[in-house]
């Protein structure tokens, strides 16, 4: 069994669709996961990101540990602006 960028191989080496479930959302993100091949895909935007369960779990817990450390505070942030 393996995995492709559109789904998971079953037993007979059939290629099965990925059944993606809403887990996550907030007005300009979303987390959608499925279940059959344990893939997480992150959307930002226009940018998405797919990514393994244990790969997923570590970024999550970047995030965690930075929110953490930081006391970060949207509200009292004023937007940076960047030259591109």
């Amino acid at each position: 069994m393996g995995f492709s960028e559109t789904g998971a191989w079953n037993r007979m080496g059939l290629k099965e669709q990925c059944q993606s479930e809403l887990v996550a959302e907030s007005s300009f993100s979303s987390i959608t996961r499925c279940s059959k091949c344990q893939v997480y895909n992150l959307h930002i935007g226009p940018v998405s990101f797919r990514l393994e369960a244990e790969i997923f779990e570590n970024f999550c817990g970047m995030i965690v540990e930075f929110f953490l450390r930081n006391d970060f505070q949207v509200s009292q942030r004023e937007p940076v602006i960047h030259k591109h």
